[in-house]
């Protein structure tokens, strides 16, 4: 069961029954409140995943005095920006069916000047040393390269100091990076 500890089986269930009243311990799929005219249909412990995660996230971000906004879908369990005051400083996104959660930023390199290569190595050797992973989306434009930069943080190690040290890393990690997107 997903309840966490303090938690009651009526929470869940008035969690749940706020979509289609249906008891928690049924896996039957819930009907979203369309109609289906999107032909989704969520199963009802992929619903409980998502509040689970969702208060996690709430509650971490909540205490160390971020605030998140939730941009859900029926193809992420969890997406959300975080911000510092206004400043939004990660997109923060979990996959169904897996147990981290994944900071996200897309940046564009100029392909034009010179030093086109030694810039995107230089890149790669900083988000390399600094736990970020690269990967490249299909190109949009002949000009510029868009480079997908994430962090994944694992689900059972989330807290707030775990969040606290992913941010500094990522945001750190961008600010070295981005003398390197224009060519001089």
């Amino acid at each position: 069961m997903l309840l966490n500890k303090g938690e009651t089986m009526n929470e869940e269930y008035d969690f749940v029954n706020r979509y289609r009243k249906i008891n928690c311990n049924q896996k039957q799929p819930i009907l979203p409140e369309d109609g289906c005219k999107n032909d989704k249909i969520i199963p009802t412990h992929r619903i409980l995943e998502r509040h689970k995660s969702e208060r996690l996230l709430k509650k971490v971000s909540g205490n160390l005095g971020l605030g998140c906004k939730l941009n859900n879908t029926d193809d992420l369990e969890l997406h959300c920006k975080i911000y510092r005051g206004k400043k939004c400083v990660a997109d923060l996104y979990k996959e169904w069916d897996l147990k981290e959660f994944r900071m996200h930023d897309t940046i564009k390199i100029s392909r034009l000047g010179k030093g086109f290569k030694e810039r995107f190595y230089k890149i790669h050797e900083i988000c390399q040393k600094n736990y970020v992973v690269m990967f490249f989306p299909p190109a949009k434009t002949r000009t510029d390269l868009e480079v997908a930069l994430q962090m994944v943080i694992c689900e059972y190690g989330f807290n707030e100091d775990v969040l606290e040290w992913a941010l500094a890393i990522f945001d750190r990690c961008r600010s070295k990076i981005k003398p390197f997107f224009k060519a001089k």
